[in-house]
């Protein structure tokens, strides 16, 4: 059986889109002036979450200038369409990157698979599950066990500096019921 399955099509709310597109620019600027390989992640909430006036809103510096970023909610219609794949409250990460260490994820908050949707890609971008490589195409849903070894791997003649791209993708996990509250799903 294959380590990683893609799962067909699907297009991302519009508010994603932005802000996504926006977050790569952003992560671009960083990356000129500072040399910053890091990757970032941002989690979004819906309104009625715990802590959803204090996560909705994100701070960014631009020169000098101070810029308050609003992050988009939820989409209600993008988790029914998810649903298919997981059951449980969902988590949607919006991640802006070049590439990740070889690593294993090991949060007991959440199920094993782990929906992977790339929305700014490079055709050097592969997501890589211990032993098997797959090339990552645009607006695809690929679904993996995160507790096995994955990377996002940037595989070019130059190494991930040489005139990389940014990947702009969003990260959907399942949450499990916790044990001490049965009644939570």
């Amino acid at each position: 059986m294959s380590l990683i399955r893609c799962l067909g099509r699907i297009t991302l709310p519009l508010a994603y889109r932005r802000y996504m597109r926006d977050e790569v620019e952003h992560f671009k600027r960083i990356r000129k002036k500072f040399g910053s390989s890091d990757w970032a992640q941002e989690f979004l909430t819906k309104p009625g979450d715990a802590g959803h006036d204090y996560h909705n809103k994100q701070v960014r510096y631009i020169g000098d200038d101070v810029v308050m970023v609003v992050k988009p909610q939820r989409c209600p219609t993008l988790e029914a369409v998810l649903a298919e794949f997981g059951q449980g409250r969902q988590q949607h990460c919006c991640m802006t990157l070049v590439e990740t260490m070889l690593h294993a994820d090991d949060a007991i908050d959440v199920k094993e698979i782990s929906l992977f949707i790339p929305y700014q890609v490079s055709p050097c971008h592969y997501l890589r599950v211990e032993d098997e490589e797959m090339q990552l195409l645009p607006g695809r849903i690929y679904a993996f066990n995160q507790c096995r070894e994955h990377k996002l791997h940037y595989r070019s003649e130059y190494g991930s500096w040489g005139g990389s791209k940014p990947c702009s993708a969003l990260s959907v996990c399942f949450e499990r019921k916790h044990p001490a509250n049965r009644n939570r799903y």
